[in-house]
């Protein structure tokens, strides 16, 4: 997909705050909401297989916005479920890796366009790269670069959360949910 800022994601984040929005509030609205959701998810679902494969030249959705509807459609999915007592495969959501990984997914959001920056010119090329053997060099580089990248952001990601954000997050019993 290349880069992408938050300025090009706003209805992707306008999605968000519509699905919150029905939670929190709108309550008696969630099941109507699903039913609406899941037709247009099923609906982008298809578009989207449809620009994939190529199969026409005349539809012209952005596949970035078809990705957001299928991640509601999901995820609206996943936490009525879940409310209901009624979702399967309850033992991959309730994964302790997968529930560390959601407790420091804001500092993974934050940090993760900053990384390979800061890192690769300054840490890695410098101090780790000149130590590896040069098999990494030859056919596994962009796999060397993903994994230095990602070690690195995991382990900023886990010290940002357990030294920052956890000190701010003894403020949300002060505030209404």
């Amino acid at each position: 997909m290349g880069l992408l800022l938050p300025n090009t994601c706003f209805d992707g984040f306008g999605l968000g705050a519509l699905f919150a929005w029905v939670l929190l509030l709108k309550k008696d609205f969630t099941s109507r909401f699903y039913s609406t959701v899941s037709i247009v998810g099923v609906f982008a679902l298809l578009l989207f297989i449809i620009l994939i494969f190529k199969l026409t030249a005349s539809i012209n959705i952005p596949k970035l916005f078809l990705t957001f509807l299928i991640s509601l459609w999901l995820l609206t999915y996943v936490v009525i479920k879940s409310e209901a007592g009624a979702i399967k495969l309850k033992f991959i959501l309730n994964n302790p890796i997968l529930l560390f990984i959601g407790k420091i997914s804001y500092g993974t959001y934050l940090y993760h366009f900053i990384i390979p920056s800061l890192l690769n010119t300054n840490l890695i090329n410098r101090y780790i790269n000149p130590h590896l053997p040069d098999f990494f060099f030859v056919k596994k580089i962009k796999w060397l670069f993903f994994f230095e990248n990602f070690s690195m952001l995991l382990i900023i990601s886990t010290l940002s959360y357990y030294y920052i954000e956890r000190k701010f997050l003894v403020f949300k019993k002060y505030y209404p949910s």
